[in-house]
């Protein structure tokens, strides 16, 4: 989690910076003229171009910094943070799953759950619907279910209890299928959600 934040602060700095710089010369100039300091400045023989000079140089100075730490650390700070986003996913696929919110990261496949365990991996009241099959409408219901990530064989495991596959045909609409079950592996193929 640390790691992860960390990563994280790259872009936070990428568009803080800039807007601190920003601000702090838009005060430092707007306290100076309310307090009339820039008037006393400029009648104790200080020219324009010395008194923007201290924010001319740290302005120059930031933008520098910025322009390298942008080519540089940004995209590879970046580029690690998704490596470990998509770790994370892989390892607790309901880690992104919350309750009554349908999840679409799955390929091919929409799920929603009314409680999720995201220490566990378990959900219940799960139901997932099949988008990818051209033949037929398919959503299966379960009372509780696990939902875990096989790196090995690349794909997501669903191990379902006390439900039922419920199909109804595209082409025919009076073509119907139930089938109950008390428990069942379902596995989805996602190779692109693994780490190359």
């Amino acid at each position: 989690i640390i790691e992860f934040f960390f990563l994280n602060l790259a872009w936070m700095i990428a568009l803080a910076v800039p807007m601190a710089v920003l601000v702090a010369t838009l005060t430092a100039y707007g306290r100076l003229s309310s307090d009339c300091e820039i008037t006393a400045l400029k009648s104790s023989g200080v020219g324009q171009v010395r008194l923007l000079m201290p924010a001319l140089i740290i302005g120059t100075l930031m933008a520098v910094l910025l322009v390298i730490f942008n080519n540089n650390f940004l995209p590879q700070m970046n580029h690690r943070s998704r490596q470990l986003q998509a770790d994370i996913k892989r390892k607790r696929p309901t880690m992104v799953l919350e309750p009554g919110v349908f999840l679409s990261d799955i390929p091919g496949h929409v799920m929603i759950a009314r409680d999720v365990n995201q220490q566990t991996s378990e959900v219940q009241d799960v139901v997932v619907y099949e988008e990818d099959d051209p033949e037929y409408n398919t959503a299966i219901t379960a009372r509780r279910g696990l939902l875990r990530f096989n790196e090995n064989i690349e794909s997501f495991e669903f191990t379902l209890r006390d439900g039922q596959i419920l199909r109804a045909s595209k082409k025919k609409t009076n073509e119907y299928q139930q089938t109950n079950f008390e428990q069942a592996v379902f596995r989805i193929q996602a190779t692109d959600v693994s780490l190359k």
